[in-house]
């Protein structure tokens, strides 16, 4: 220390701290002036600590020389925090400005805590960019994914990702990132994964349909969860290639589990949305998202289009049913246009009336198609069609019909075996059966018909019901019925049968059984060789009155028959025993058989 100055006039006492050298004597260093500042190669610091030159904090750069007129400094650096837990932490707002001296610049915005305002771009070797969502843990880069909502107990509803599962998914709203240029949002959980939205990125794809070119669009893959796939129709795309994938090199690509397949990666340029993809020349476009629509007027020769219309549906066409004067407000005419009305060739094809009747006109043939005939109405959900109607005037209808009223019919009714058919007892058989495909919920009603002679009684009966048990109800259902003969026949029988299913009027399958129990008795059948006429001459009770001799005749030409014969039970007792029948008039067996 050379001097110590006291300025008692100007009240300014300062110390000067001064090194010496040979060549230019003594030269100040610091300086601590009477006001507390302290200067450090300045002879008239500004501030509390002012340093001319630069700076360097910490153990290991206490020998390193800093930047001219720069400060490097080894730990944590806070500006209005005493806590910094980074490199630097700023409580407050951040502005990056060029010179800050118009209203162009950061410095005349509202400062905004924890906001960075920049005048300038800011630049980053990335290129999407990309916002942070939860997932379960399984999501890799370039995995396409859809939106999910998990519910957590403290955090309530947590933005969530997982992998597409289908062709076209319209939920479908990002890729993994590999390395997102800007995030935002910030980690709460490790499995919480960076979603690109914007910009370019590697994508996982497939050649399901068709090799990957680039220009393609794509949408996610129909077989594999994840992947992405060339869209070739109009629907939700997630955006499209910039470069041609390459399925020749095996280097490229792996091989799917079905052994065809081929799966790789390609840079993808991100643009979620709805396509139109095969409509470039169409006139009208109707595009739609999940709340709104609009039809488009397109110019296909300028590429160029205008927006005719928005409502909050695809297409919307609102009309009255009165014609009223904008001036007077008096109706004008009660006859309004249709609503819709679409023409081939000035041919109305399609007819919407004011009243909501619809009528559909085509022209076609079905020698125009190889494969059958057009249909001109088809009703389908989820790719399963349920109606049709065809250029025939054919009605296909896939499962239940359900009429209110009568149906009347002037052509036939051509039914399934489930309905109507003919069964065959085969000859010495009694009975045979047959087993719906579809079975009744309730006791059918089973009309038969005997095409050939029977000989004895028949009746149907059902199988036993089996049980079918679901979630909500245990039922029985019946699943065929049998056909009974009391007696069998040297020849085949065939009946025809109908059966008719019914929720009302139908007994229970018990009482059916009951009245359905026999009991056997037997009926002896005596039959002659003697000429009726004869027999009827002498035929007397017992035989009496015939000689012995025309006793032992008859006896040499009659022969005894047993029959069985099937009689309901009743519950009175039987007060007479069951006795002999005795045919007193000669007929022949098959005569009996046919009576009985």
């Amino acid at each position: 220390i050379s001097t110590v100055h006291s300025d008692a006039a100007n009240g300014n006492n300062k110390m000067t701290f001064n090194v010496s050298n040979a060549a230019s004597g003594a030269v100040s260093v610091m300086i601590l002036t009477g006001a507390g500042s302290v200067g450090i190669g300045e002879t008239a610091p500004g501030s509390m600590l002012s340093v001319s030159g630069g700076g360097s904090f910490g153990s290991s750069y206490d020998t390193t020389a800093a930047p001219l007129n720069g400060l490097i400094i080894e730990g944590n650096v806070g500006i209005a925090t005493t806590t910094p837990s980074h490199k630097l932490v700023v409580v407050g707002g951040i502005c990056v400005d060029d010179d800050n001296s118009d209203l162009d610049s950061c410095g005349s915005q509202a400062q905004v805590n924890g906001g960075i305002t920049a005048d300038g771009p800011i630049t980053g070797n990335a290129f999407d960019l990309a916002e942070i969502y939860a997932s379960d843990g399984t999501l890799e880069p370039g995995d396409v994914v859809r939106a999910r909502v998990v519910t957590l107990l403290k955090s309530g509803k947590l933005p969530a990702v997982e992998k597409t599962d289908e062709g076209y998914d319209s939920g479908a709203i990002g890729v993994i990132s590999t390395d997102p240029g800007f995030i935002m949002g910030w980690k709460q959980s490790d499995t919480d994964v960076p979603v690109a939205l914007e910009g370019r990125v590697p994508v996982k794809v497939t050649d399901e349909n068709g090799v990957v070119a680039s220009g393609d669009a794509l949408t996610s893959s129909e077989k594999f969860p994840g992947y992405a796939m060339r869209a070739t129709k109009s629907g939700k795309i997630i955006g499209r290639a910039i470069d041609d994938v390459d399925t020749v090199s095996p280097e490229n690509y792996i091989l799917a589990s079905d052994g065809v397949t081929k799966l790789g990666k390609t840079e993808v340029f991100l643009k979620v949305g709805w396509e139109a993809i095969g409509d470039e020349n169409n006139a009208v476009v109707i595009e739609t998202k999940k709340h709104t629509g609009s039809i488009k007027l397109a110019n296909v020769d300028t590429g160029t289009s205008v927006v005719v219309a928005t409502t909050s549906a695809a297409l919307l066409i609102q009309q009255s049913t009165q014609m009223v004067s904008s001036s007077t407000g008096e109706i004008i005419d009660n006859t309004v246009a249709d609503l819709l009305q679409i023409q081939s060739d000035s041919t109305t094809r399609m007819l919407l009336g004011q009243r909501g009747n619809l009528e559909l006109n085509g022209e076609v043939t079905c020698e125009d198609l190889p494969r059958g005939c057009l249909k001109l109405l088809t009703v389908a959900n989820n790719g399963d069609e349920y109606f049709s109607v065809t250029a025939t005037g054919t009605v296909a209808i896939a499962y239940d019909l359900k009429v209110g009223g009568d149906i009347e019919l002037k052509g036939h009714i051509h039914a399934g075996g489930d309905i109507a058919g003919q069964m065959v007892i085969a000859a010495g058989e009694t009975s045979t059966s047959t087993k719906f495909a579809v079975s009744y919920k309730n006791t059918p009603i089973i009309t038969l018909t005997p095409n050939s002679r029977v000989g004895s009684e028949y009746w149907v009966e059902n199988m036993a019901p089996e049980t079918v048990v679901t979630a909500s109800s245990t039922q029985e259902i019946v699943t065929g019925f049998t056909i009974n003969m009391a007696l069998s026949t040297t020849h085949p029988v065939v009946f025809n049968y109908i059966v008719v299913g019914s929720d009302d009027h139908i007994v229970s399958l018990q009482v059916l059984e009951e009245s359905r129990q026999f009991v056997e008795t037997t009926l002896t059948v005596i039959t002659s060789t003697t000429p009726p006429a004869e027999a009827g001459a002498t035929t007397q009770a017992g035989g009496e009155g015939l000689g012995d001799d025309q006793n032992q005749e008859t006896e040499n030409l009659t022969t005894t028959e047993e029959v069985l014969i099937e009689e309901p039970i009743v519950e009175e007792a039987i007060e007479e025993p069951v006795g002999e029948a005795v045919v007193e008039e000669a007929v022949s067996v098959e005569e009996v058989e046919e009576g009985i």
